[in-house]
């Protein structure tokens, strides 16, 4: 039995030989912004604006489609400005909503 009074050690030969990791550190994640985007439905569809970005716009048949164009116009125009280490010129406030149009939050990953 052990004894609490005395210190208790380790000789290395009783420890497991330990091999330096093979596993890459873990990535940093990707950036993630809000896409702040006003829809509303069309003859043809629907449309959308991003009103916290400006110069991003699409019109689609469905809002899937609008998303995704929206999503690949917002990070091509945001990426670059990421990549020297700048910030987007974000909108805010942000601009009224019009007629007939309804907010959409959309987290963007790049």
């Amino acid at each position: 039995m052990n004894d609490p009074e005395k210190p208790q050690s380790k000789l290395s030969s009783d420890l497991l030989p330990v091999e330096p990791s093979t596993t890459p550190p873990p990535a940093e994640p990707p950036p993630v912004m809000g896409c702040v985007v006003y829809l509303k439905s069309t003859d043809n569809g629907v449309s959308g604006r991003v009103v916290n970005l400006p110069g991003v716009t699409a019109t689609a048949a469905n809002e899937r489609d609008l998303m995704r164009a929206i999503v690949k116009d917002f990070k091509a125009q945001v990426a670059p400005i990421f990549a020297r280490g700048d910030q987007p010129e974000w909108v805010d406030p942000l601009p009224p909503r019009e007629k007939g149009e309804r907010k959409l939050f959309l987290p963007v990953h790049l």
